[in-house]
């Protein structure tokens, strides 16, 4: 049957939470690492069930040993891996009593274990690795299947806890619960008990724990999920410093052998993306990197489900841009008013030979006349023609015009007003201090609206954009196709007892995203392509 697996596991997971507030998910993945042999360490502050959690995992299983302690900065060797046997000694022999203690258990629960002494600490290291165990002048195996640690701290750097702590390939959170009807459900219920009715069928033999250990190994790592893990290690190295994050060799190796057993009870022979998530137990060392590592995994998934993410994304910078130039190739920016061109003998432009043509072909050539009386006296009218520069519009300031030989014209004053409309004042004395003068007003016509297509346009640079264009179109329809086959084959495989809806939802909805920003960019760019005709 397909789904005897999953199916089984399910109802184990349903089992071992029962009466256990928003701690499914923890459930599920702390019994995945005892399924796959790996060592699960629970973060969180006292109260919130890490020690009960540890029990009812170990009671998944059919055995009859389990060891449990909590550890202080008095515990002693002896206490964990059992006493030193007196009638060994008398045969000046050291040799522990171990039957019963940690070397000689298939799962084991260490509370606060960062709190013990260097002597329980430094023994572990090599317990919790090889399984194997020296004691005395023997070296035994460990059936340990399982070690399932606890503490509401973390390792200090530096403290030489470093290879422990990388012992533990699972890390989990174990937070208080946080919804409000979860938590008053908490409070009108009894006190929950470490004991669960687990049906015999659900139970894990030993005959089943070793053979599964086996057939472990013939489950695939995808290509999508080796993709996910090169991203990942690639980000790693190349932000090293930022990240703070380190992830050994070996933690890369069992974490894959951890997405292969979430496929295995999946019933899969091989990984997919929903078994991808995982990863972010394995990566977090400190409480605070535990947002980056989600962070990471989830942009890990979301740049393999586009592979040209990085190329794609300064495309969309690239369209905007080509947006703005075929809009200046296309349209007049700005109004455009008729004005002549003015060869003044004795006016000189800097600049290159190109910048002197343009700015004498923006000048207004203004005629208007200027009457006004002094005293009694009406004077005769005075007939004015000059030239005024375009730019003088950019600023209110007052200026003089130039006549048609280019000199300033000291007996007029003009100034434009916001709306673009110049006015005219002329003094034959040039003091424009005084009353005495006349104001008339000058406004340009305007030859092109800003917004009005351009009757001349550079065809070359047009052909040239139109071209960078259609390429970014085909790009974007094949990427378009791509994501849209990831994003199915993703939504119709993510199903898992290890992984939550919330999860699989944030992975979906940011493929979504990208869907929606491919198929934005692509429209994008047919109307830019049509605008041009």
């Amino acid at each position: 049957m397909p789904e005897r697996k999953r199916q089984r596991i399910q109802s184990l997971i349903d089992t071992l939470s029962q009466g256990l507030q928003e701690r499914e998910q923890t459930v599920a993945i702390a019994l995945l690492g005892a399924l796959t042999g790996q060592n699960t360490f629970l973060y969180g502050p006292p109260g919130t069930a890490k020690s009960l959690l540890a029990r009812r995992i170990a009671s998944a299983f059919n055995h009859d040993s389990y060891f449990e302690c909590l550890m202080n900065r008095f515990s002693t060797p002896e206490e964990v891996f059992g006493p030193v046997s007196i009638q060994a000694l008398k045969q000046d022999q050291y040799h522990r009593k171990t039957q019963g203690y940690l070397p000689t258990v298939d799962f084991a629960f260490l509370d606060e274990i960062w709190k013990s002494s260097p002597a329980i600490l430094n023994t572990l290291l090599t317990l919790i690795n090889e399984r194997l165990f020296r004691n005395g002048d023997d070296i035994e195996p460990v059936p340990l299947k399982a070690l399932i640690a606890a503490s509401n701290e973390v390792p200090e750097p530096d403290q030489g806890l470093d290879a422990l702590y990388d012992r533990f390939l699972i890390r989990l959170m174990a937070q208080p619960t946080s919804q409000w009807d979860n938590f008053a459900s908490l409070l009108q219920s009894r006190p929950v008990s470490a004991e669960v009715d687990i049906a015999p069928e659900l139970k894990i033999s030993n005959g089943e724990w070793l053979e599964w250990q086996q057939q472990l190994h013939q489950v695939q790592l995808s290509d999508d999920c080796l993709g996910v893990i090169k991203i990942l290690k690639q980000q790693l190295q190349e932000q090293a410093e930022a990240l703070g994050l380190y992830v050994s060799d070996r933690r890369w190796q069992r974490a894959a052998m951890l997405l292969k057993a979430s496929a295995f009870f999946n019933d899969r022979d091989h990984t997919n993306l929903s078994d991808a998530l995982l990863l972010k137990h394995c990566l977090w060392a400190q409480e605070e990197d535990h947002p980056k590592a989600v962070k990471l995994v989830h942009d890990a998934i979301f740049a393999l489900g586009c592979p040209q993410a990085a190329a794609i994304s300064e495309l969309y910078q690239q369209i905007d841009d080509w947006e703005t130039a075929l809009h200046t190739l296309l349209f007049h920016q700005e109004d455009v008013y008729e004005t002549v061109d003015f060869y003044p003998q004795q006016y000189f432009f800097g600049g290159s030979e190109e910048r002197q043509r343009k700015n004498q072909s923006n000048f207004f050539y203004v005629k208007a006349m200027a009457t006004y009386q002094h005293g009694l006296a009406r004077r005769e009218p005075v007939y004015l023609d000059f030239y005024v520069h375009q730019e003088q519009m950019k600023s209110p300031r007052p200026f003089h015009p130039m006549d048609t030989l280019g000199k300033a014209m000291e007996t007029v004053q003009c100034r434009f007003d916001e709306h673009g409309a110049m006015d005219i004042k002329y003094n034959d004395s040039g003091n424009f201090d005084s009353n005495a003068y006349v104001v008339n007003r000058f406004k340009p016509t305007v030859k092109f609206r800003q917004g009005e297509r351009r009757e001349k346009r550079d065809e070359a640079a047009l052909n040239q954009l139109l071209s960078e264009l259609d390429n970014s179109h085909q790009l974007l329809t094949r990427t378009l196709a791509e994501v849209t086959e990831f994003q199915q084959h993703y939504q119709h495989n993510h199903v898992s007892p290890f992984v939550t809806e919330a999860e699989t939802d944030v992975v979906h909805c940011g493929l979504l995203q990208q869907l929606g920003d491919l198929e934005l960019n692509i429209m994008k760019c047919q109307q830019l392509q049509e605008l041009s005709h």
